[in-house]
Order: C-alpha cells, then sequence, then structure tokens
C-alpha cells in the first residue's frame, strides 16, 4: 500500500466533526483568497478623509499608501493627498507636493516621506532619499516639521533641501529662511548659507562660502526646446578664492558634464534634455549643490474645433466643446480663446485637469490655444494657434453629389435586393437635406426624401430599368432652401443573358470525383446574398438530390452516384428566397476504368516475357485512350512511351525501353466538351529479372578439331 493510499485511507477513517471542520476549512480558504485578491485589484477609496494637497508635478514612477491599507498604487499629476499618506519615488523619478498651506515638497528618486498633516500639527516623517521643502509661501503662520528618527527640522518661512547619505548621516542645506534643528534634546539654528551635517555622534554646521541665490535646489525646466539655459546667481563672491561650478550627470558627481570658474556674481549655461547635479566649491570645499530636469515637452494638439471651422448659431450663446491631445506630465491646461491671434484681447480663458472644456460664445470670430503647465517654477508652454467663427448667417452653398457617379450604370438586381444608396459632401449649416430622384432632366414628378439628416441615403424602394437623375438641396435651420445641386445622372440595366456563367466538366469518372472533387464554378454577381447551388435528376428539378448554399461562387461535390444529372444556381436573399436563378446544365458521371493489369505495385518478372499487355476497364463513352508509361527514378520521373489506342489494351513490345525498376504508367481520356485530355488513373509497377548464376562453368569437348 502506497504512503498516499494510507493517508486516504486515514481521512476516511476521521470522525464525523473532524470531516466537517476540514470541509469547511476548503471552503473558507477560496472564499478568503478571493476577497484578498479583489481587495487588491480594486481602487483605493480615500472614504472620508480630509485632502491636505495635491501631486502638482510627477515624472515616470510616483505611488501612494493610504496609512490604513497595505497597497501601493500609482499616482497621476493633480491626485489629491490625505492625512497619513506615504509617498514614494522610483528610480529616475521625481515628483512635486504643494500642500493646502502653499509649502511645496520636492522628492527626489528613491525617496520615501510619510504625511503627517493636521490642525494641531504639520509634521513629515521622511525615511529616506532627497527632499527639498519651501515654506516660504506658507499663509497658516505655523511651522512645518520635518521628522527623520530621533532629528527634527522645523520650518518657518524656510527653502530647505534634506538628504540622506549611505551612512544613514544626513545632510541639512539651508538656501533661505532659518530652520531650527532638533537632535540628542539640543536646539540648533541653521541660519540662511549654512549647512548642517547630522550623524549620531556630532552635528556639524557649516557655512557656505559662495551662497547660491538662484536657481532652486530642485529645477523643473519644461519647453519644446532641446536646450535649455539656466542662469546661476551668486553672493559672497571673493576675488581671492577659487570658485567653481561643478556640474554632473549623476547624483553621486561622478560623471563630470561640466566645470566652470566662478568669476562673477551671475553665470549662465546650457542644458540639453536630461537631468544634472550641480554643486559649488570653493578652495576645494563643497558648498552648495541642487538638481536641474531639463523636460523636453511636447505642446498640445489640438483636435477640436479644427482650424476655419464655422459654427451656425441659432441663438445669442453657441455652446463649443474643445479637445486636444496632451502629454500626461501636465499639470494643468488652460483654454485661451481670443479675438486676435496675438491674444491680446482675451475673450475666455478656463483651466482644466483634463483634455477637453466646452464654453458658450457669442457670434463672432475667434482663435484659440492651449497652454498647459507642468508646475509654478516652469515657463508654460503654447500649443499652435486655430481659428473657428460662430456666424448667423446661413449657408446657401449647393453640395457635390460623390454617388451614384454619373452615367453611372447599375444592374437591376443590384439596386432592387442591396438597395440604391446615394452619397453627398457635406455642407456646414445646414440642418437636413432633401433628396429628389426624377427619370426626366427637369425633375417633374420627383420623388422626394425631405429631412436627411446625414450625408447619405439608402433608397429601398423597387426600381425599374431606365434613365434617372438626383439632386440635393441643403435645408437651414430657420428652413430656408439652399442653392439645389448640379444633377448627375444614372441608369438602372436590366440582368440579360447568362449572368451566372456556370462552368463544369459534361462528363466525370466516379473514381475522378471521389478523388479530386467535382467542381461547379459560376460567376460572381455584384450583389450581397448566397448561392443555392442544385443537383436534380431532371431539367425541371422536381426531383433533387444534393442542394448547398455558400457565399462563394464555387462548389465541390464528391458523393454523387453515377448517372447523368442536372445543376443549377440561384441567388437567394436573407430570408432564403430565390431572387435569379440561371439556366440549367447537364453532366454525367460514369463508372470508373481502373487498372486490370499490371495492378497496382505488381512486380513483373520479364525473363521469359517478350512484351507486357496492359489492360484496364473501358468505359462505354469513350473511344480513344492515350497511355503513358514513365520510369521512376529516385524523385524523377521520366515519360518513355505515349501512345493513343481505341480499345481498352496495348502490347508494349518495345523492351529496349525498359529495365530492372520501378514504372509508372497512367491512362488519359478526353473530354468531349473541351477536348481537353485528363488523367483517368495512374497505377505504379515494377520489372524485375531472375538472378544469373553466380559461377559460370564453360563445357568444350575434350578433343577439338579445326577445319
Amino acid at each position: 500500500m502506497t504512503a498516499f493510499q494510507t493517508k486516504i485511507d486515514a481521512v476516511v477513517s476521521w470522525k464525523l466533526w473532524e470531516k466537517l471542520f476540514l470541509a469547511f476549512e476548503l471552503f473558507l480558504i477560496p472564499i478568503l483568497f478571493l476577497i484578498l485578491f479583489f481587495d487588491f485589484q480594486r481602487r483605493l477609496d480615500a472614504g472620508g478623509r480630509e485632502q491636505i494637497g495635491i501631486i502638482s508635478f510627477k515624472q515616470k514612477t510616483v505611488q501612494r499608501k493610504y496609512g490604513d491599507r497595505v497597497v501601493w498604487e500609482g499616482m497621476e499629476a493633480s491626485f489629491p493627498l490625505y492625512n497619513r499618506d506615504s509617498i514614494r519615488t522610483g528610480d529616475l523619478s521625481d515628483a512635486e507636493i504643494t500642500l493646502t498651506d502653499g509649502t511645496k515638497l520636492e522628492i527626489d528618486e528613491n525617496s520615501l516621506i510619510v504625511l503627517n498633516i493636521t490642525k494641531e500639527e504639520k509634521e513629515i516623517d521622511f525615511a529616506y532619499g532627497t527632499l527639498s521643502a519651501n515654506s516660504s509661501s506658507n499663509d497658516s503662520g505655523e511651522a512645518i516639521k520635518i521628522k527623520s528618527g530621533e532629528t527634527v527640522v522645523a520650518l518657518d518661512k524656510s527653502d530647505v533641501s534634506l538628504k540622506q547619505n549611505e551612512d544613514k548621516s544626513l545632510i541639512l542645506d539651508v538656501k533661505s529662511g532659518v530652520a531650527s534643528l532638533f537632535q540628542n534634546g539640543k536646539e540648533n539654528l541653521i541660519n540662511n548659507g549654512e549647512k548642517a551635517v547630522l550623524s549620531d555622534q556630532e552635528t556639524k554646521i557649516t557655512k557656505n562660502p559662495l551662497k547660491v541665490i538662484s536657481p532652486s535646489s530642485n529645477l523643473k525646466l519644461a519647453s519644446a526646446n532641446a536646450i535649455a539655459d539656466v542662469e546661476f546667481a551668486f553672493e559672497g563672491l571673493e576675488s581671492a578664492d577659487k570658485n567653481f561650478l561643478e556640474i554632473y550627470k549623476d547624483r553621486k558627481f561622478t560623471q563630470i558634464f561640466k566645470k566652470r570658474s566662478i568669476s562673477s556674481n551671475k553665470l549662465t549655461e546650457s542644458f540639453p534634455e536630461g537631468t544634472y547635479y550641480w554643486r559649488t566649491s570653493s578652495n576645494g570645499n563643497v558648498g552648495s549643490s541642487g538638481k536641474i530636469s531639463n523636460l523636453q515637452i511636447k505642446s498640445a494638439q489640438l483636435v477640436s474645433p479644427n482650424n476655419n471651422k464655422k459654427y451656425f448659431a441659432t441663438k445669442e450663446q453657441t455652446l463649443v466643446a474643445f479637445s486636444w491631445v496632451s502629454q500626461n506630465e501636465f499639470n494643468q491646461s488652460i483654454v485661451e480663446v481670443s479675438s486676435d491671434p496675438e491674444f491680446s484681447k482675451l475673450v475666455s480663458e478656463r483651466g482644466t485637469l483634463g483634455k477637453s472644456i466646452s464654453m458658450e460664445l457669442p457670434q463672432g470670430n475667434y482663435f484659440w490655444r492651449v497652454k498647459s503647465i507642468i508646475n509654478s517654477s516652469s515657463n508654460p508652454i503654447y500649443s499652435a494657434v486655430q481659428r473657428f467663427e460662430i456666424t448667423n448667417d446661413e449657408p446657401s452653398k449647393a453640395p457635390n453629389l460623390l454617388y451614384p457617379k454619373p452615367n453611372d450604370s447599375i444592374p437591376e438586381t443590384v439596386a432592387n435586393i442591396n438597395g440604391l444608396k446615394f452619397i453627398w459632401t457635406e455642407i456646414k449649416g445646414y440642418k437636413h437635406y432633401n433628396l429628389e430622384i426624377a427619370n426626366n432632366a427637369n425633375f417633374k414628378e420627383p420623388k422626394i426624401f425631405n429631412s436627411i439628416v446625414s450625408t447619405s441615403f439608402q433608397f429601398k424602394d423597387k426600381i425599374s430599368s431606365g434613365n434617372y437623375f438626383w439632386r440635393i438641396t441643403g435645408i437651414t435651420p430657420s428652413g430656408k432652401s439652399g442653392d439645389p445641386s448640379k444633377p448627375n445622372s444614372f441608369s438602372i440595366k436590366a440582368l440579360e443573358g447568362n449572368i451566372f456563367s456556370l462552368q463544369a466538366v459534361s462528363s466525370i469518372s466516379k473514381i475522378k470525383m471521389q478523388k479530386e472533387g467535382l467542381l461547379l464554378k459560376w460567376k460572381k454577381l455584384p450583389i450581397q446574398g448566397n448561392y443555392k447551388v442544385e443537383i436534380g435528376k431532371d431539367s425541371e428539378f422536381k426531383d433533387v438530390v444534393k442542394t448547398l448554399t455558400t457565399s462563394i461562387s464555387q462548389v465541390s461535390f464528391n458523393d454523387i452516384q453515377i448517372g447523368t444529372f442536372f445543376w443549377r444556381v440561384s441567388l437567394t436573399d436573407e430570408s432564403g428566397n430565390s431572387s435569379y436563378v440561371s439556366e440549367s446544365r447537364s453532366i454525367s458521371i460514369f463508372d470508373s476504368s481502373g487498372p486490370i493489369y499490371p495492378q497496382k505495385d505488381q512486380v513483373i518478372n520479364m525473363s521469359n516475357k517478350e512484351n507486357i499487355v496492359f489492360s484496364w476497364s473501358a468505359q462505354a463513352n469513350i473511344k480513344n485512350y492515350t497511355i503513358q508509361i514513365y520510369q521512376l527514378i529516385g524523385a524523377q520521373k521520366i515519360l518513355l512511351l505515349q501512345k493513343s489506342t481505341n480499345t481498352n489494351s496495348f502490347i508494349m513490345d518495345e523492351l529496349s525501353l525498359l529495365d530492372e525498376g520501378k514504372f509508372n504508367w497512367q491512362i488519359l481520356v478526353e473530354n468531349p466538351s473541351t477536348s481537353e485530355k485528363t488523367v483517368e488513373f495512374s497505377s505504379n509497377f515494377s520489372i524485375s529479372l531472375d538472378k544469373l548464376p553466380e559461377k559460370i562453368e564453360l563445357l568444350t569437348p575434350k578433343v577439338q578439331y579445326a577445319d
């Protein structure tokens, strides 16, 4: 007995309550799994939490986790933030947070913070990475605190950056204002232009020999240009000092981009697209540092209203829907509408976090564009300018007729089965169109179809063969008729003659039909519908033996009995009713001929033979046969002989053509209707000879006489 069987027997011997408990566990596990799965998959809900800020900018991977949840969710620009939210960034990612009091937080790549913002206290837990905080715009009057372990930094109208090194030490750099540093029960004031290095053992405060006024410690540039110029401004420059601005491509300051000597209070540097890290040095001592991100952003692509679009007003105000396509990095899009292309006379200006907006406008000529904003420190990016017009002038222009084209000839069956479609161009301002169809160019007693709201119409009435004319007239919202179009003519032609052009052999052997199939073909009509193929024993199809429906123009049969039959094709509609029926054609299925001698794969010993008599089954309606004999050498098939005969046998006595090996013979018969020869059957055979004795003994008389 196997170990598995032993375990099964043990379970079977359990008590009833043990079995019920096991069944309950097996039932509970998938339910808990589904609950956990849907809990992870559903979109996180903020519930009744109070909003404390928004993501005003994000690049690449930025995620948020609610305080009472374990699942992280991706974030986009303008996402709301709530108390106890955890925010983290990935590689080459960063984010800007704007709190409701105006404080701006900039999180560099691979950083994590937790927001603890309440009415009583404003605190940010800094876990790791790099964090910049600017409270200069804080209007609440309350200091904001940054906590990292046992260290607390209090900001009051300050601009600082906090960075955690690999050894867990912290670097606090005060760009402006004053920061209060609390560590180990002591308070230190870090003033403007000072830097503090904090470790477990000590706090070292140094003054930056060269103060950087601009740019900010985490500058983000966004423009449509590949290169952006940045101006650096300094204070405290001493002529005796050796001051340098070092710019690197990595945060560890190993890949140098440029190094420039600082000889004046201002310096301008060009930055291609990418992320750069800069720092100053004075007499070999490192001073302030920062980061510059140059984002090459494409302007918004305007979608609607398209250029030179005309709106026909029916009241004082017309609702215009604006839409565009833009990148996800944009924090806000502002639609500007002006009465001049320079936008010096703005008519309306509305912002949105989405990519569409609607507004009501009076009559007039307008220009519009989209102003896209990345963040407060970046210049806005403007789209191209497009024009549109709102007018109460009603159109009078005639539409252009597209189909039927002038002098088109349309089969009557096509028009009556599929309908006749009329198509014309759209003219802005018309509410609907009127279609007129007449059998004369003067449109006397026309057939009129009113109030067509689209630019096409499907005519489904029965129409007889003949010549016709059609035209279109646009109708304005006030009911006024525009200019009628120039009429086009077309004709409806009755289908005549053998339109199906039936194609098939008039006779075929049963064996060939079973092997290759009986192919029935016809001409595909320019009419929508299916084809019904009927095979009957009489030309009136009173006794139908086969019926098949298809959407293509051919079918194949291989199971019809021997005899003479008739076949025809008809076009059917969706209900299966036949609308057009072809003439009938006859076809004969006769008994198959086949090899009598030699049989398939037969081996013929030619040691004592002077010929081979080929014979096959005769066919009553075949008067001439063609026999072909091939030699098979590997993949080659070499024709040795081809002869015609009026009997069902042939004597092959040209033995010089034969040799030991494999051969093929086939019989061809002629189709009486097409005079085309087709292979009736093909069969292989082999030729062998007796082996010669291995040793040949020559017997001669002992006494030989010479003449």
